[in-house]
């Protein structure tokens, strides 16, 4: 039995006749199963395909107890569900599914770059969202054509320079202005066997100083440990420690975006938001237009010269073997983080999740995915991942989803494509920016350069 597929919504009287015929093959659709659930996948490696190749995506239906409405719809490309019986290339439709079945699209796209499908449950062939406890049961996948081929439109000419005064800048700060103070009670007994403190920075000209937090384990011996400079997502990420990941023993900085104070309360956090947030065009801080005619000023510059700085002191643990230093980050952390190791030769390794900030102004001017960013404008060139990317040497470790919409995959390909030494991608399907994904979703590891260079 295959699914039915009716023209995109609203559902109409002239559909009439072809909703007879549907209904006639199948038991009246019912609620859907809160058990019912929806995978993503494509039929070969979502990075495999080629410009022109035509990619077959598939949404199977699990758990459902009656046949139900699926809403599909692609971004980057026009789709024909399968059996088409005719059908035109949409960029949307409405298919009545039975139990156990699947939706499949044919998605072809002539140009380097990804396709997007989504699809999701809805309540009938008007494509309103079901909702069971409160959620939406859905699914996304994504194909890149030609994803080898994707860069980022050309950086300012005189990058180097610019970021070149920032490294000077940090390197011009009095390290033995930094404080260190002992973390808080409270938040030293949330990482057990762990000595943490909380480091403070001062930075001249106006510039908040570098705070953030320094976590090593107990009684460690000095030159022992491989060294950790965390980075955090955007949001008020780093006001509080956490432990390395999987338990590693590592010297930890873990540095805020933003410079604000340790071990104050929520109300001081939730102001200093307020502040930074405030005025941003689509977003919060980063997100003000006017500030990006002097990039010199703006936001995430000021990151970038906390960040290095930060990393300075990070240099300076008794712990540190002097060898191993990884940048880590995910989103926002994975962009500062890329930043900070192309302007900081300290840094021997990269781990990085779903980078922010790349490719930016391929919405615009290459017709990319968009996602979720500052308006374009062409100051932003400082910014771009990418162009740190293209100046990182050292090995990175990267991991992304294909249904993150804050950063798309496309731009994330730009990303890779751009780093200069070895690398590792693990791209997964229906994985959002939020981290949700099926347990058993569809994944390509791609070991160095993407296909269809």
């Amino acid at each position: 039995m295959t699914p039915k597929t009716l023209p995109s919504s609203p559902f109409c009287p002239r559909h009439a006749a072809a909703f007879a015929a549907t209904l006639a093959l199948f038991a009246l659709p019912g609620a859907a199963s809160p058990a019912a659930a929806l995978d993503a996948r494509t039929d070969a490696p979502p990075l495999s395909y080629a410009p022109g190749d035509t990619a077959t995506f598939s949404f199977p239906l699990s758990g459902a107890t009656a046949p139900v409405w699926l809403h599909w719809s692609v971004r980057g490309a026009l789709a024909t569900p399968v059996p088409s019986e005719g059908a035109e290339p949409a960029s949307s439709g409405t298919a009545l599914v039975g139990v156990g079945q699947t939706l499949r699209l044919l998605v072809s796209r002539g140009d380097p770059g990804f396709a997007v499908a989504s699809a999701f449950i809805a309540t009938g062939p008007d494509a309103t969202p079901l909702r069971v406890s409160g959620r939406t049961i859905s699914a996304t996948a994504a194909a890149g054509f030609g994803a080898g081929s994707l860069r980022p439109i050309a950086e300012p000419a005189d990058f180097d320079k610019f970021w070149g005064d920032f490294r000077t800048r940090a390197n011009a700060i009095d390290l033995s202005s930094a404080r260190l103070l002992p973390a808080p009670p409270a938040d030293a007994a949330r990482l057990s066997g762990c000595s943490v403190r909380s480091f403070r920075i001062e930075i001249g000209g106006g510039v908040r100083p570098a705070t953030g937090w320094i976590v090593v384990p107990e009684h460690a011996a000095a030159s022992s440990l491989p060294l950790e400079l965390r980075f955090f997502d955007y949001g008020d990420g780093g006001r509080l420690p956490v432990a390395p990941a999987d338990g590693a023993r590592v010297a930890s900085i873990q540095i805020n975006a933003h410079g604000f104070e340790l071990g104050r309360d929520k109300d001081y956090y939730k102001a200093f938001m307020t502040r930074a947030n405030n005025g941003g065009h689509g977003g919060g801080y980063g997100f003000h237009d006017a500030e990006y005619a002097n990039p010199e000023t703006a936001y995430f510059a000021g990151m970038v010269l906390r960040g290095l700085v930060a990393a300075r002191f990070a240099a300076t643990l008794p712990e540190w073997n002097g060898r191993d230093c990884t940048a880590t980050g995910a989103g926002q952390g994975a962009w500062l983080a890329t930043a900070v190791a192309s302007l900081c030769d300290k840094v021997s390794a990269l781990e990085l999740d779903a980078p922010w900030l790349c490719g930016l102004g391929g919405e615009e001017l290459q017709g990319r995915l968009s996602g979720w960013r500052p308006l374009y404008q062409p100051s932003l060139r400082y910014f771009d991942g990418a162009n740190f990317a293209a100046r990182v040497s050292a090995p990175c470790s990267l991991s992304t989803g294909l249904a993150d919409s804050t950063c798309p995959p496309d731009a994330v390909a730009a990303f890779v494509n751009a780093l200069r030494g070895p690398k590792t991608s693990r791209w997964t399907q229906n994985r959002n920016h939020a981290n949700r994904v099926a347990g058993t979703a569809q994944e390509q590891v791609v070991e160095g350069e993407l296909p269809g260079r």
